[in-house]
């Protein structure tokens, strides 16, 4: 049986001997040998936890942090880190044993060794935090605990593509695994809109990994079109279901709004120390308040909320465009909504106009990524060309958008058929309106017959 670490079942025994060998030696000269012990002990953990021996693994890693703790008081710099990654690791063990409460201890105290050499070891410091962070996320959602859960999971997510600046694409996993998390969360608790963009991204990374490492990812890209498809589902059966009592839509979305703005308050604090870090948090914050806000009618609030973290992510994109462009033509599109609410729809235009250039110009070396993003600002333009009577752009707007979905449908039907029949209900109404009936008929019957397979 191969481990995910190279070893196998045959390596034990001679890791045992190691193991009792080195206990010796540390007998006489502990400051030599027990690193030997504890880097011993814990490569019999990632045994035994493959193997799915768990008590052994947590009692060989409890064994480790014990050693490392004493080494650290000796010399912290060269043994904190090595502390800091056995606590996560105990954690997870802990967490498997259903010890959940003492689980989430461990992560605290990782997060706060970690924090003893975030400015000697920043590399180590962001790898480990998002790893902990992520963890930590996990135990607060399977407690109910949203609110603390997605402050976490998006510390984590800004770790994680800032470490993927750092080692192009060797984070990939990472920021996906965090993806899911947080789609899985917003799904949860009915932010639909947000969850499917995270899935979608999730998708796409996974997509690449599987291109590059065929084999050891199929099952997690699997696993996040499920999760997609599902999201997408929930999403339009809420879109379509009895509407709910205005009271308790306000109350949800003002408590929301308040976990929210202890987030942002938080991100603000640690941002004065490690701005690098925490501006990407603070304007995907303020883009979550503004949207609580609009979702409230408070609209004026919801601007200068919206302008800010588009002024954050235009900062961010100036020295990494491939990690924050796509989200300054987010923001773009988000203000462009607003204004359509406003009526300032010539602001709204403008706003759609350059968030569907940054798509388009990102199409173009990552087609797969960006036009899903495009098609949709086209429908957008188009639903608002159509209500200003500027029918031909409304229509050439559809039919491009169409062409677009049509072109990903082919290559993952399962995950773009839907907008391809939304895209064709939308063109029909359209010809109808013009009563070019021959060609809304043909329209809507291929619509008709693309949602009939989806429920098949």
């Amino acid at each position: 049986m191969q481990t995910n670490y190279g070893l196998n079942e045959e390596a034990e025994p001679g890791l045992q001997e190691s193991l009792e060998l080195f206990r010796q030696l540390a007998a006489a000269d502990h400051r030599a040998h027990e690193p030997d012990v504890a880097a011993n002990l814990l490569v019999l953990v990632s045994i035994h936890e493959e193997q799915g021996r768990i008590a052994d693994a947590e009692a060989e890693c409890s064994e480790a942090l014990e050693l490392y703790q004493a080494l650290a008081q000796d010399n912290p710099d060269e043994y904190l880190s090595c502390l800091a990654k056995t606590q996560t690791a105990l954690a997870a063990l802990l967490d498997k044993l259903g010890r959940q409460l003492e689980a989430e201890a461990e992560c605290n105290e990782a997060l706060a060794t970690y924090d003893t050499f975030a400015n000697t070891k920043p590399y180590h410091y962001k790898v480990g935090v998002a790893e902990t962070r992520n963890l930590l996320a996990v135990l607060q959602f399977n407690s109910g605990r949203y609110a603390e859960s997605e402050r976490n999971l998006n510390e984590s997510l800004s770790l994680y593509r800032l470490l993927d600046r750092e080692k192009p694409r060797d984070f990939n996993y990472g920021i996906a695994k965090t993806l899911i998390d947080l789609a899985e969360l917003h799904g949860k608790i009915g932010r639909y809109a947000e969850a499917e963009k995270e899935c979608w991204e999730a998708v796409k990374l996974f997509q690449k990994l599987t291109a590059s490492k065929p084999g050891l990812f199929d099952q997690a890209h699997k696993e996040a079109k499920k999760l997609l498809r599902k999201i997408q589902d929930a999403s339009f059966r809420t879109k379509n279901a009895e509407p709910v009592e205005v009271k308790e839509t306000r109350d949800y979305l003002l408590k929301e709004k308040a976990e929210c703005e202890k987030s942002l308050a938080f991100y603000r604090n640690l941002a004065r120390k490690n701005p690098d870090v925490y501006r990407p948090a603070i304007a995907m914050a303020l883009r979550r308040l503004a949207s609580l806000d609009k979702k409230l009618t408070r609209y004026a609030e919801a601007e200068p909320k919206l302008h800010e973290s588009l002024a954050l992510y235009r900062d961010l994109a100036g020295k990494d465009s491939k990690t924050w462009l796509p989200n300054v033509a987010r923001v773009l599109s988000n203000l462009g909504t607003l204004h359509v609410h406003l009526n300032r729809k010539d602001e709204a235009e403008a706003e759609y106009k350059e968030a569907l250039a940054i798509f388009r110009a990102l199409a173009a070396t990552e087609p797969f990524a960006y036009n899903p993003d495009g098609a949709g600002l086209l429908n957008v333009l188009s639903t608002l060309h159509e209500e200003q009577r500027r029918i031909s752009e409304a229509e050439r707007e559809r039919l491009e958008s169409l062409e677009l979905f049509r072109a990903l449908a082919a290559l993952q039907p399962e995950l773009y058929a839907r907008p391809v029949a939304w895209g064709l209900v939308a063109l029909s109404a359209l010809h109808a309106k013009l009563s070019r009936f021959a060609e809304a008929e043909p329209e809507c019957q291929e619509a008709v017959k693309i949602y009939q397979s989806l429920v098949e």
